[in-house]
């Protein structure tokens, strides 16, 4: 019988944004690495975890940005993300983090795409769930045995993500918000992208866009 998933959050960007460590039998996922990743290198280390693989959500730096020092500290961890994303990542490294522009545009690259559908990282599966809206490849990344989605900047507590930035689009979005209801159980944990986590069925009922959201599609 294999052994417990261990889930464990960590704090990592200027921005606030939610780092998620994913492990079990020594082996892990890291879910969007922000800038600050030095905790999360720690704790891997000094836990004797390994990460097999990196998965971004969508491409806005606050959610990549320690994707390279993560790389840099554990080879043999592979990055994915949408390639859908890959002009939106290239323009907001130097919109929100001009700072940093050189050196991320040098050291940040994507070594295979996470697509739609179901990958497995060593006893650990997910499955990806396509939700454009907030960037064109946005993927909220659904762990069953853990009942938890993976929302990134699609679905917050209280709040949805925005569409202002390259190729956002609020009508995606609120298919997305939709195609979720209609694909997860109402008692799925949201573990989102910043902020606090959630639970679908609190979002349908106190999340005022959400509730919008859902009068405009045919839940199943």
């Amino acid at each position: 019988m294999a052994s417990k998933i261990i889930l464990k959050r960590f704090v990592t960007s200027k921005l606030e944004t939610n780092t998620y460590v994913v492990c079990r039998e020594g082996t892990c996922i890291v879910i969007d690495p922000g800038e600050n990743i030095e905790d999360v290198i720690s704790y891997l280390k000094a836990s004797m975890l390994k990460p097999i693989a990196i998965l971004i959500t969508h491409g806005h730096p606050d959610h990549f940005a320690g994707a390279p020092k993560l790389k840099k500290a554990f080879p043999g961890a592979v990055i994915y993300m949408s390639f859908l994303d890959l002009e939106v990542a290239e323009h907001l490294m130097y919109e929100l983090y001009p700072e940093l522009y050189s050196y991320l545009y040098n050291s940040f690259y994507v070594e295979k795409p996470l697509g739609e559908g179901r990958h497995v990282f060593g006893s650990i599966e997910v499955e990806s769930i396509a939700t454009p809206g907030h960037s064109p490849g946005s993927k909220t990344l659904y762990i069953r045995e853990l009942g938890a989605a993976f929302t990134g900047d699609t679905l917050f507590a209280g709040s949805v993500g925005t569409t202002h930035f390259l190729g956002g689009s609020e009508e995606m979005l609120l298919k997305s918000i939709c195609k979720l209801y209609n694909m997860l159980p109402l008692d799925t944990a949201v573990y989102p992208g910043h902020g606090p986590e959630t639970t679908l069925r609190r979002e349908l009922e106190e999340n005022i866009y959400v509730k919008s959201a859902i009068k405009s599609c045919t839940l199943g």
